[in-house]
C-alpha cells in the first residue's frame, strides 16, 4: 500500500511541477474517493492537493486545505498571498520558536542539506515584515538568524537589502541587492537575477549616478534577452 502510494504521490506532484495543477487536483481526489488508504496518507496527499491550489492561485482553497490538517507553513502562506500579513507574522514566529527548541543537530541538519525549512522560515517572515514596513524588525531577523547556506543566502541578502531601501539607506541597501545579485548569477536564477539588476538600476537612478545606472539597465536588457533564447531553446 505504501509503495503504490509513494508512486501515485510521485507522479501528481510531477504533474504539478510541470504546471498541470488542476489535473493533478482531478487525480488525487479521485485517487482518495476511489481508494481504500490510511488516513496518514489522506493526510499528506491533502497538502499535495492544497499545494496545486496554491500554485493556481486559489489561495483560499489552499487555505482551507491547509488549515484541515494542520500544515501551519502553508496557512501562512496562504494569507501572506491574500494579503494579511500580520497573521501570517504570527504564524511564521510560531513556526520559527518550534524550530528553536529542538536541539542543535536538527537545525545542522537543515544548513547541510541546503533545502531546510527552518531558513526558508526565516526569509518569509523578514519578507512579511518588509511588505508591512517593519523595516527594522526584518533587519533583525535576517542579521540575528542569517544562516551561511546557499540555498537562501542570497534571499536573505535581498531582504536585507529591501528592509535598507524602505529605511531609505540607499548605500546599504546597494550592497546587499548586489550580494544577491551576485549569488543568483552565480546559480543562474535568471528571474531573481534579473529583479536584482532592476533593483539596482532603480537605486541608482534614485540617488543619480547615471553610469552605473546605465550599466545596470544595459545587464538587465541582456539578461531578458537571454531569458527569451532560453524559453524558445
Amino acid at each position: 500500500e505504501y509503495a503504490y502510494f509513494m508512486m501515485f504521490r510521485l507522479w501528481t506532484q510531477l504533474l504539478s511541477l510541470s504546471g498541470a495543477n488542476k489535473v493533478a487536483i482531478r487525480e488525487i481526489t479521485n485517487f482518495i474517493s476511489d481508494t481504500k488508504i490510511n488516513q496518514i496518507y489522506v493526510d499528506g496527499i491533502t497538502g499535495d492537493i492544497a499545494d496545486c491550489y496554491y500554485n493556481i492561485r486559489d489561495y483560499h482553497k489552499a487555505q482551507q486545505l491547509y488549515e484541515k490538517i494542520g500544515n501551519k507553513y502553508g496557512i501562512a502562506k496562504s494569507l501572506a498571498a491574500l494579503g494579511d500579513y500580520q497573521k501570517a507574522i504570527v504564524l511564521m514566529k510560531e513556526l520559527i520558536e518550534d524550530r528553536q527548541k529542538r536541539n542543535y543537530i536538527v537545525i545542522s541538519l537543515d544548513i547541510e542539506q541546503e533545502n531546510g525549512p527552518y531558513e526558508t522560515y526565516l526569509c518569509d517572515l523578514a519578507d512579511y515584515f518588509n511588505k508591512t514596513e517593519q523595516y527594522d524588525s526584518a533587519l533583525t531577523w535576517e542579521k540575528k538568524h542569517i544562516i551561511p547556506s546557499r540555498f537562501e543566502m542570497a534571499r536573505s541578502y535581498y531582504n536585507i537589502g529591501e528592509a535598507y531601501a524602505g529605511k531609505n539607506q540607499i548605500d546599504s541597501a546597494i550592497y546587499y541587492i548586489h550580494k544577491a545579485k551576485e549569488i543568483y548569477r552565480t546559480q543562474r536564477q535568471n528571474r531573481q537575477y534579473s529583479i536584482t539588476l532592476s533593483k539596482l538600476l532603480s537605486y541608482y537612478t534614485a540617488i543619480g549616478i547615471q553610469n552605473k545606472a546605465e550599466l545596470y539597465a544595459s545587464d538587465l536588457v541582456q539578461s531578458a534577452r537571454t531569458d527569451l533564447i532560453s524559453s524558445f531553446s
